[in-house]
């Protein structure tokens, strides 16, 4: 059975996309970051400021461990689980997606957002965004351009790009 990880920067759709993918293909959809706020009682800004970043990021390896066990779903990721060796190993073997943004939208879309507890200032979100994005390129199997397209036209991108993954693989 299969999974569908979407991995990209705040702001870049990941939960939009997901939703809207698990909704066409019949699959349930789950955000991690939802998954870890509705088990932990409290909101990701509220985990960082009382435990931590570090801690946050153990929770969230916790879940993506989990998700390997799940079938038939899409799952969003949070914008930073490719800071963790580990986890960028375990969506390694998956069926990834990075959809991918010019930075310069990222920033305007989560600047200044008081759900995002790095997204306090645009020099903070620049260092993230550096650092991140070739660790987003290295660990997906599949790259999809948002820019300038509808949720549909991005959803429509990526089952295309599963057709073609199932046509050039083993049977």
């Amino acid at each position: 059975m299969r999974r569908i990880y979407l991995v990209g920067f705040m702001g870049c759709g990941k939960s939009v996309i997901g939703q809207h993918l698990a909704t066409k293909l019949g699959y349930a959809w789950v955000d991690l970051d939802t998954l870890l706020v509705k088990r932990q009682g409290c909101e990701i800004a509220q985990i960082f400021d009382t435990y931590g970043e570090a801690y946050f990021r153990k929770l969230e390896t916790l879940l993506l461990r989990e998700s390997k066990k799940w079938n038939k779903v899409v799952i969003s990721t949070g914008g930073g689980i490719v800071m963790q060796e580990e986890n960028r190993f375990l969506l390694k073997e998956e069926e990834t997606f990075y959809l991918a943004w010019e930075g310069k939208t990222l920033y305007e879309r989560v600047l200044a957002d008081p759900s995002r507890p790095l997204a306090s200032n645009r020099e903070k979100l620049e260092t993230l965004y550096e650092l991140r994005l070739p660790l987003y390129e290295d660990i997906a199997a599949h790259k999809v351009w948002c820019e300038g397209k509808t949720p549909q036209r991005v959803v429509e991108e990526i089952i295309k790009a599963m057709e073609e993954t199932n046509e050039n693989s083993c049977h």
